[in-house]
């Protein structure tokens, strides 16, 4: 049985509905990570033996769970030996969650995206669970401005014949690629919930005016304006005005989405076939939240009049109150990270194949918060009586800028590319 038929029957899809110029999708679940290669690898032995000097950059993460999924994915590949240890450690994420699409023609028309990617909601899972997808395709024309993209997933592609209707033209970049190996459409940070780019922080309440001083109240009387009653001096003084209150500071922007390991395949390409532009960045790092704007301070309470009818007991005037100081920028988010991606073909139309892989962004940071200002005075009543303006807080400081991720190492027959 040939190649596309094959993993089209264990796929459990309907040949003749795929003769008959179907899109055939299977949702599977996959026992283990034996099976699970089965699947996802179909390099010769040879190659993957080739490939496994690509898995040799993680660092401190081959201690952590991190570095259990880099063997696991090292050993479908690229045919690393598997640690008992980590085979009883990978039991818990089994059996995982594969989409297989099967076509036996597709035409992609001009400026067409075909997205094959597995979802979250495909499944019903949450967004961090690992997914994917096995595209396997009998011939696949790619239109000009047409393209194939994956999101997120753990991406394999085979195409026994495939023809790209496009000529050379404009370099290969974000907007101008026939397939994409793209991040995950959301953030994938652990400790952090909710969208990509930080929250502005809350800003600060103003702060309340001071009360004004108590003065005499008058009554009519046979002899004219009374007073009602005397106050005393104390009483009539201005309160100051109470100080705003701080911003709060934004949030950091969460780190971008990542890329996944990839093995694309072509079997051969048209006798006309145009080059085929294979792209691949991770997400951008999400912005840092704006700091929030402090509160103003309270406006002084004014100065009364006091004693008797015809004493001169004037108070004083309430100081404005302090403006609060504005709430720190978030941090921008670091860009997304990114993994191999593996593109095969036969040797005497390499020429055909170009990959370009991006850097991925940090988030630009937030910016600090807006001080508040000083409160106004209150009015007295004698010149040596008054007040003094509050004093305005500080602005806050902005974030830093997220950090960006190296790009994704991009393979063609097994020699990494610059």
């Amino acid at each position: 049985m040939a190649e596309f038929e094959r993993i089209a029957a264990a796929a459990g899809h309907d040949m003749s509905e795929l003769e008959a110029g179907h899109i055939a999708t299977a949702f599977l679940r996959v026992g283990n990570i034996h099976s699970l290669r089965w699947w996802m690898s179909h390099a010769a032995e040879m190659a993957r033996a080739k490939r496994l000097q690509s898995f040799d950059h993680f660092g401190g993460r081959a201690r952590l769970w991190q570095g259990v999924h880099d063997r696991g994915e090292a050993y479908i590949f690229a045919g690393e030996r598997l640690k008992a240890l980590d085979v009883e450690r990978m039991v818990e994420h089994f059996p995982a969650r594969l989409k297989v699409v099967s076509a036996r023609n597709i035409e992609l028309a001009a400026d067409a995206v075909l997205d094959v990617s597995a979802t979250a909601e495909d499944w019903e899972v949450g967004t961090r669970e690992e997914l994917y997808t096995l595209f396997n395709v009998g011939t696949l024309t790619i239109g000009p401005g047409a393209r194939v993209v994956v999101e997120g997933n753990v991406f394999t592609m085979v195409v026994q014949h495939l023809d790209v209707r496009e000529s050379g033209g404009r370099e290969i970049g974000q907007d101008n690629y026939h397939i994409g190996i793209l991040p995950t459409p959301h953030p994938v940070d652990s400790r952090l919930s909710g969208p990509l780019d930080g929250p502005s922080g809350s800003a600060g309440s103003d702060g309340q005016p001071g009360r004004d001083g108590k003065a005499l109240q008058f009554r009519a009387s046979i002899f004219g304006p009374a007073a009602a009653h005397p106050v005393a001096k104390i009483d009539c003084d201005g309160q100051d005005g109470a100080n705003g209150l701080n911003g709060q500071a934004g949030r950091r922007g969460r780190t971008g989405g990542m890329c996944k390991t990839a093995e694309i395949s072509i079997r051969a390409f048209a006798a006309s076939s145009g080059p085929l532009k294979v792209f691949c960045q991770a997400g951008q790092g999400g912005r840092g939240g704006q700091g929030g704007k402090a509160g103003d301070g309270g406006r002084g309470g004014n100065a009364g009049r006091g004693g008797y009818q015809h004493d001169n007991l004037f108070g004083k005037a309430g100081n404005g109150g302090h403006g609060g100081d504005g709430g720190g920028g978030g941090n921008g988010g670091n860009g997304g990270i990114s993994s191999n991606v593996f593109v095969s073909c036969p040797s005497d139309q390499v020429h055909l194949v170009t990959v370009k892989a991006l850097e991925s962004q940090g988030g630009p940071p937030g910016q600090g918060g807006a001080a508040g200002k000083g409160g106004m005075p209150g009015n007295g009543v004698q010149a040596s009586a008054a007040a003094s303006c509050g004093l305005s807080g500080r602005p806050g400081a902005s974030g830093l800028g997220g950090r960006g991720r190296p790009k994704a190492r991009m393979h063609i027959n097994e020699i990494l590319e610059p």
